[in-house]
């Protein structure tokens, strides 16, 4: 049995209920199938929190995990693996990466008073908001991030 092969790792991969099979048979296919299903991205998470424990837990029994130096002390305090992210996380941070290139938005978005008024809203405040939505230039600044898709407000005549 390999050094990293311990039983009781083969004891909790082994709770993970067979999961793993198609993955096993055909990974490409098995990728396209599964890759953008809920379920499997949560069990990918549990497997890879299975994987980081089980080798922090070796490495400590081993002794290779006491006397990390300051470059492995920093990749530590960074997650090694970054969370998926969904479709709409994605168009999400591409419209505000668009939106921010704008001068004119980023200024707005500077603005204190568009700040205050954001917040409120968000609290769901906006009745202590109603004197600074009748401001044509409030107005036309909120129609502007509106526009760019920061926020989404309903325009009634």
């Amino acid at each position: 049995m390999k050094v990293w092969l311990v039983d009781t790792f083969v004891a909790r991969v082994h709770t993970l209920n067979g999961v793993a099979s198609p993955w096993q048979a055909d990974p490409k296919a098995a990728m396209l199938r599964f890759g953008d299903s809920p379920e499997m991205q949560a069990f990918m998470v549990k497997f890879m929190k299975l994987m980081g424990d089980h080798f922090s837990k070796l490495a400590e029994t081993q002794g290779g995990g006491g006397g990390r130096g300051g470059a492995a002390r920093q990749a530590a305090s960074e997650p090694l693996i970054t969370p998926a992210k969904s479709k709409e996380e994605k168009l999400a941070e591409e419209t505000a990466a668009r939106a921010m290139a704008d001068p004119e938005v980023v200024a707005i978005l500077a603005d204190v008073r568009v700040q205050a008024v954001l917040s409120k809203l968000q609290q769901g405040k906006s009745v202590e908001v109603e004197a600074e939505m009748r401001d044509p230039q409030m107005m036309l600044k909120l129609r502007k991030l509106s526009q760019v898709g920061l926020i989404g407000m309903q325009w009634r005549p």
